[in-house]
């Protein structure tokens, strides 16, 4: 059983970082191109998306998680 507990807490990681990583790297991609005063459309999509990181986070990792339903779905039974 030990491996199977090792090969779930592996795919958890590679399942957070696949998530994690076009939220907040997608974020500063536009924060680095908003820098000139001429790309203002770059400065709203840095901000639009920077306002929606925690929103997204909380969904994909809260919402989404198998954990949290199974707790719920605990919680509901009671």
């Amino acid at each position: 059983m030990c491996e199977l507990d090792t090969l779930y807490v592996y795919r958890s990681g590679v399942k957070s970082v696949v998530i994690l990583t076009p939220i907040l790297g997608t974020n500063w991609l536009f924060g680095l191109l908003a820098v000139n005063e001429k790309m203002l459309v770059f400065e709203f999509l840095f901000v639009i998306i920077n306002s929606l990181q925690g929103l997204l986070i909380f969904l994909f990792h809260c919402v989404g998680s198998s954990e949290v339903r199974g707790i719920e779905a605990t919680i509901e039974e009671t």
